[in-house]
């Protein structure tokens, strides 16, 4: 009987001394072009009746970054999608004055900015966190892509 317990009490030990890991997962935009960007976030929430939409405004200054972090706490597949799962679409706007459209079902399109495909992907790792970042770079290219805003 000592014997057990003198071999099941260091497992016992080692057992509690298990390390729990963190991730995080950030989404970054980086604004690379020589115009002001603005954008326009539509999420929409399926409810019981009639769906949700929500709006929100993100703007990045030339040369000027956005970011945002989920962590393990925020739950679901947030972190899976750039600007959350609830997301529908975006409209990126250049200086007030021309537009892009991307749109979540429409993944397949060149630059969709709701592609995390789209992003170049790094990993970083300090003690018991993983970190994912995703970056994605606004060009001037994209700039030439818009259409001109209609007044």
């Amino acid at each position: 009987m000592l014997a057990k317990l003198k071999l099941i009490a260091p497992l016992l030990f080692l057992i509690s001394c298990i390390v729990e890991t963190s991730t995080n997962t950030v989404y970054v935009v980086k604004n690379k072009t020589m115009h002001e960007v603005t954008l326009t976030l539509y999420d929409v929430n399926y409810g019981d009746s009639l769906p949700q939409v929500s709006e929100s405004t993100v703007h990045i200054a030339v040369n000027n970054v956005f970011s945002q972090m989920y962590g393990d706490d925020t739950g679901s597949q947030l972190y899976r999608y750039p600007f959350g799962e609830s997301t529908d679409s975006v409209i990126i706007i250049f200086d007030g004055s021309r537009k892009l459209i991307h749109r979540r079902n429409e993944l397949n399109s060149y630059r969709n900015i709701l592609n995390r495909e789209n992003y170049v992907e790094r990993v970083s790792e300090d003690n018991n966190l993983t970190t994912y970042t995703y970056t994605y770079i606004l060009t001037e290219e994209d700039y030439n892509s818009a259409v001109p805003l209609e007044k």
